[in-house]
């Protein structure tokens, strides 16, 4: 694989690409939030014998445990490094896409892509970027450099570019 340094265009693709996935994980937090507000709110409710006081303690609660729910979902390795530029891509073509189902409920995406030499590479990818790639479409391999501030090694992403 040809490993370069990404171009101003590929470099801002990449952060639609990270914004997208805070969208994602913003959305999710709320949902979470809602999950955790209702039981609660119930429970201290009742522990309060219906006096509406009990409100303000569960409010401020899950105001408070939606920002560290929200650290532990968002991508806030892959973003600080895309925003430093520790990474390096590879120019290639979507050769195909497939979905494989695993248990009832989860499903695992990937794209292969088609590099210079000819050869095909399949790599593990998010269905929002699943969903854009066609046969044949420009893409991007995202190799991210190691750093020892990392918490886990970052597999690559495959970014599908935009037509300009």
């Amino acid at each position: 694989m040809n490993w370069t340094s990404p171009t101003e265009y590929e470099h801002g693709e990449l952060v639609r690409f990270i914004r997208n996935i805070r969208r994602g994980d913003v959305a999710f937090a709320v949902v979470l939030f809602i999950l955790f507000l209702v039981p609660i709110a119930i429970g201290i409710w009742m522990l309060t014998d219906h006096n509406m006081l009990g409100l303000v303690p569960l409010i401020s609660f899950s105001i408070l445990m939606l920002v560290p729910m929200g650290c532990l979902i968002s991508d806030l390795d892959r973003k600080k490094l895309i925003l430093d530029g520790d990474y390096s891509v590879c120019r290639c073509r979507v050769a195909s896409r497939n979905a494989v189902r695993s248990g009832r409920t989860k499903v695992t995406y990937f794209i292969s892509v088609r590099l210079d030499d000819g050869s095909i590479r399949k790599f593990k990818t998010r269905s929002d970027e699943y969903s854009k790639a066609k046969e044949g479409e420009k893409a991007l391999v995202v190799l991210y450099k190691k750093t020892e501030d990392l918490k886990k090694e970052l597999p690559p992403d495959v970014v599908i570019l935009r037509e300009i």
